[in-house]
Formats: structure tokens, sequence, C-alpha cells
């Protein structure tokens, strides 16, 4: 009998631990502490005792639709596809029309100008601000055009940005086709794991329900010495085990249904709401 306590003792902590790391992780998630000096969140209510199932095709198909991930991951493949359909206007010439459309000044003091033997002084002259009245007003306009032609020898630069726009392309085309094979086996593996959930549980259940007769019947023997308590111990590990084994069956049930929520962000929970 000690024994069996030192040991359920030591699965209590353990457990206790177990659900310490887990309301740390979600508060780490939601960015929220348990209040009112707990040490992990508490839950409020039970888990549901029946589940209700879907086809798997719908499911795969919800999660097609309404995966963000893979929402997120299509849009990708789209902008590559367009990146690389206009990568092959970078293997053109291009041409350019350069045009310009300027105002000059003429002004500053005069200077003396040596012609032969004449010297004779400039008539143009005036302060600066002579010289931004002749820019602003256009005393002096000029403009030119023209045009720019340039060809990469060979294509070979427009040509080479075109290949890599499309390896790119067909690069994030495979990721994505690995993430829809990806998507498509967890919600596969969740169905399975639901599928079979109400099942599990009743077995569980009835399991739950053997081992505590067993021990009513037990206590019973006990009191009138047709068994020992060592034998009245191994049925209340018994029922300790059975009770365990439906806690687990529950979890993994529920898990799937999480999970499933998660793989058709939010689309199965509405669904069965």
């Amino acid at each position: 009998a000690k024994s069996f306590l030192a040991q359920q003792k030591l699965l209590l902590i353990d457990r206790a631990e177990q659900l310490d790391g887990k309301s740390d992780a979600l508060a780490s998630l939601i960015g929220v502490r348990p209040e009112n000096g707990n040490v992990r969140f508490k839950a409020i209510d039970n888990p549901p005792q029946s589940f209700t199932e879907e086809s798997v095709d719908d499911l795969i198909e919800k999660a097609y639709n309404s995966n963000l991930e893979l929402i997120a991951a299509r849009k990708e493949v789209d902008a590559a596809n367009s990146l690389a359909e206009a990568g092959s206007w970078e293997a053109l010439p291009s041409v350019d029309v350069v045009g310009s459309f300027v105002s000059k000044s003429i002004g500053g003091d005069s200077q003396d100008i040596i012609f032969g033997g004449d010297t004779l002084r400039s008539t143009t002259s005036g302060s600066f601000g002579d010289v931004l009245n002749q820019v602003f007003k256009r005393k002096f306009p000029g403009w030119s055009i023209g045009v720019e032609l340039s060809m990469p020898i060979g294509l070979r630069s427009g040509l080479g940005e075109q290949d890599r726009l499309e390896a790119q392309a067909k690069n994030v085309k495979q990721k994505y086709i690995e993430l829809t094979r990806i998507l498509e086996q967890q919600v596969r593996t969740a169905h399975r794991e639901l599928s079979h959930g109400n099942e599990r549980l009743k077995a569980a259940e009835e399991g739950v329900e053997a081992a505590q007769e067993q021990v009513r019947i037990g206590m019973i023997e006990f009191q009138n010495g047709r068994i020992t308590a060592f034998e009245l111990v191994q049925l209340n590990e018994d029922f300790a085990i059975a009770q365990q084994r439906y806690s687990e069956a529950l979890i993994k049930t529920v898990n799937a249904v999480a999970t499933l929520k998660k793989l058709t962000s939010g689309i199965y929970s509405e669904a069965n709401n």
C-alpha cells in the first residue's frame, strides 16, 4: 500500500508539472498570466463527451479554402507567376525618350574685351538679382530632345533575370504543393482520431465503471476476509489506471477537434455550433 501511495504521489507531481508547463505555454501565447495568485490556468467546464463527425473529403476541402497559411502560400504563387510573366519584358531592348527644358541668364560685371588694336567694354552687366530675374522670366530659354536605346549584349542580362524569376516561381509552386500535402495528411490524421473518438471514450468509460465495480466488490470481500490488503490495493491501482486511460482518450479526442479547428482556421468549429 505504501509503495502504491508513493507511486501515485510521484505521478501527481509529474502531472502538476505538466499542467504548469501547459499553462505557461498558454500564457506566453495569449500574453496574460493567471490572476489572483494562481500558478496555472484552471478549466471552468468539462470537455464535451460526444463529437460531431464530418466527411474527411469535406474537411480537406474546407482546409484548402480557409487555411490562412495555405491562402498566403497561394497568393505568393500568384505573385511569383506574375513576376515571371513580366520578366520577359526584361529581355527586350529599352527605348527611352529624353528631353530637357531650361532657362539661362546672362549677367555679371562688365569686362574689357581686346579685339585687335581696339579695346571694347561689354555692354551686358547686372547684379545677382538680375541673373535670377532672367532665369525666372525665361529671357534666354533652351530645350533639347532625343532618344536613348539600351540593348544588352546578346540580351543576356534580361534573359538571365527571366530565367531566375521562372525558377523562383517553380520553387514557390513546389512549396505550395508540399504544404497542401502536409495539410491533407494532418487533416486525415486528426479526422481518423476523431472518428474513433466516441468509440474510444465509450470503451474507456466502460473500463472505469468496471474497475470501480471491482473496487466495490473488493471492499466487501476485504471486510469479509476473503482477500488481502495487497489485493485490494491492486484493485485500486487498476481503477486509477482506468481513470488515466479515460483521461488520455478524452484528451486525444479533444486534441483532434482542436487540430481540425486550427487547420480549417475555425471553419470546423463554426460548422458544429
